[in-house]
């Protein structure tokens, strides 16, 4: 259905349309669209499922962290901001805003798709660190997921921490994790993850694509159980296959 051509980019209907390394995407609040990121072009775009149609909404498909406005227009003339290898986004609640893991700049970016402007709201310095605080001096390397959780704070996976960002009070907080890359489980502040991606927010919990340790952790933010705790074990190379099992013994 859709290409993936290194030396062409094309936006267009589902026949024309090329992509270059898609790497995240996620479903509109009305089910309309599906917004995604487009990592070989550093761009974000949208598949609108009515008009069976690819556009490009965000990025002016060169390497860099500018802030701006939307690029898109009729006559594909790009222009405005910029990204790094895009990954993650998510919608806010209402729909109106796209937020982004710009992997490369360390930040996380708004798109603001009504008033088509793109503004970075972590990372603004776009440098590696772990670090908490005010959302302008909190530093965040790598950032890979993003998810939105039932109090509509955002959660991000860096290369070694997992953050829950409130726009509302201004502040990034250091959930699990910490500056080094590892596998433990146990306490928040010691657990240690290795360059964590997808994540998926449920009442209390917090499930995460450990990549580089071939696990699916789990972060309980329950009162009387704050931890981390494996919820599928590692691939073992040394087995040489996959299988399926009871979720302490499933293989990746």
């Amino acid at each position: 259905m859709y290409r993936y051509l290194t030396n062409i980019y094309l936006d267009g209907y589902e026949d024309v349309a090329t992509l270059e390394n898609p790497g995240d995407l996620v479903f509109s609040p009305d089910r309309k669209l599906i917004c995604f990121s487009d990592l070989g072009s550093h761009t974000i775009r949208v598949f609108d499922l009515i008009k069976k149609e690819i556009r490009t909404v965000f990025g002016n498909k060169t390497y860099g962290a500018e802030d701006g406005e939307s690029t898109y227009n009729t006559s594909l003339t790009f222009s405005g901001c910029s990204f790094a290898f895009p990954h993650g986004l998510v919608f806010s609640e209402d729909g109106n805003l796209v937020f982004v893991a710009d992997t490369n700049n360390h930040s996380i970016r708004c798109l603001d798709m009504q008033n088509q402007m793109c503004v970075t709201v972590v990372g603004m310095e776009h440098k590696k660190g772990t670090a908490g605080g005010s959302l302008k001096k909190a530093l965040i390397s790598e950032p890979r997921g993003v998810a939105r959780n039932s109090s509509g704070h955002l959660i991000v996976s860096s290369s070694s921490a997992i953050y829950n960002i409130d726009l509302d009070a201004n502040k990034a907080t250091i959930i699990a994790g910490g500056e080094g890359t590892g596998y433990k489980d146990g306490r928040l502040d010691e657990s240690l993850f290795d360059h964590p991606d997808g994540l998926v927010c449920i009442n209390n919990l917090i499930f995460v694509a450990d990549t580089y340790n071939h696990r699916i952790r789990v972060i309980s933010l329950e009162a009387e159980d704050c931890c981390v705790s494996t919820y599928a074990v590692t691939f073992s190379r040394s087995v040489g296959n996959r299988r399926n099992g009871t979720s302490r013994w499933t293989l990746f």
